[in-house]
């Protein structure tokens, strides 16, 4: 373990020794690439984004998913893992990144989740969401040449979708093997906390700021990243292109589909595999938010690679 961390210093070190380094040898294309990722961020991100974090706040401050919960536990008759975790996967797939992992972290430091199910859901509720896939993904598609068919278009959602459901139907069935219990409410230190930290509007404001600040800083440094990646000598190969393409999810899709990577083909197993995986950036901002709340990140890297397999492997078999 010890090992372990002065690893990860030494790693960390050696990156930012590295990144001062880039910042002096090419400071006007490091300036021009975080303008586009500011911009990217204020004109794209920040009017679809913002209203949603907040919306998710004051749906928490005024416990609208506690309320889902007691509908759904009448619906299913019964206080089941099924009952408590389909309101929550429900809003992670209508809300999309990151807002899911706020309602992951809400429903772990309340009790309503035990730390397994949190931690596989995660993933699952951390989706591209419905409004980035019809109201960017599929307009660039009709701006491009790929000329997609609404048929086309179906089948790509199915790909991506249907792997989220598969997965969760296997969450129900493996925790119900293990006996699910939920944890009782305030056993998680974090509960007071959350709660103390939850009696004003204020909080509303100066958290969801926070939350879309931090997305933001992360459009920009990826964006910085994305740049000089092009820029290297192996830009052109398809491994190389799998890594810029997932670096951010907006800037990912936009690349796929203008680029024409390698047919048709290859171009929807690329845009698909980028849109389940959310990209490097995604990873990071959901790291962010769960931060502090004791919830691991690696189960989110695990599901998340599984997802993006299946859907590739469905887009290989149906398109």
């Amino acid at each position: 373990m010890v090992q372990t961390r002065s690893l990860y210093r030494n790693s960390m070190a050696a990156l930012c020794i590295a990144a001062l380094l880039m910042l002096l040898l090419f400071s006007e294309d490091v300036s021009l690439y975080a303008t586009q990722g500011l911009e990217l961020w204020a004109y794209s991100v920040l009017p679809v984004l913002f209203p949603s974090i907040i919306l998710s706040k004051f749906w928490i401050y005024y416990q609208v998913p506690e309320e889902l919960i007691q509908t759904s536990r009448r619906l299913f008759r019964r206080k089941s893992l099924l009952s408590e975790t389909l309101p929550l996967m429900i809003l992670g797939l209508c809300s999309g990144l990151p807002i899911g992992a706020i309602y992951v972290r809400h429903f772990y430091e309340n009790g309503l989740l035990p730390r397994r199910a949190a931690e596989r859901l995660l993933p699952l509720c951390s989706f591209v969401s419905p409004v980035f896939l019809l109201g960017y993904v599929y307009r660039l598609l009709g701006e491009s040449l790929w000329q997609t068919t609404k048929k086309q278009w179906h089948i790509m959602l199915f790909c991506l979708y249907a792997p989220l459901i598969l997965l969760y139907i296997v969450m129900i069935l493996q925790e119900k093997k293990a006996n699910y219990r939920c944890r009782p409410s305030g056993a998680h230190p974090s509960v007071r906390k959350c709660a103390e930290g939850k009696g004003s509007i204020r909080q509303i404001w100066l958290s969801s700021l926070e939350i879309i600040a931090t997305i933001g800083i992360y459009i920009m440094l990826f964006s910085i990243l994305f740049g000089l990646s092009e820029k290297l000598p192996v830009s052109g190969s398809v491994p190389f292109l799998f890594f810029l393409s997932n670096l951010e999810v907006t800037t990912g899709s936009q690349f796929i589909i203008t680029a024409r990577i390698g047919g048709h083909m290859l171009s929807s197993a690329l845009l698909l595999s980028a849109l389940s995986l959310g990209g490097l950036c995604s990873l990071a901002q959901i790291g962010s938010v769960v931060s502090g709340s004791g919830l691991s990140i690696k189960p989110y890297v695990r599901l998340k690679l599984m997802s993006a397999l299946l859907t590739v492997l469905l887009c290989l078999l149906l398109l």
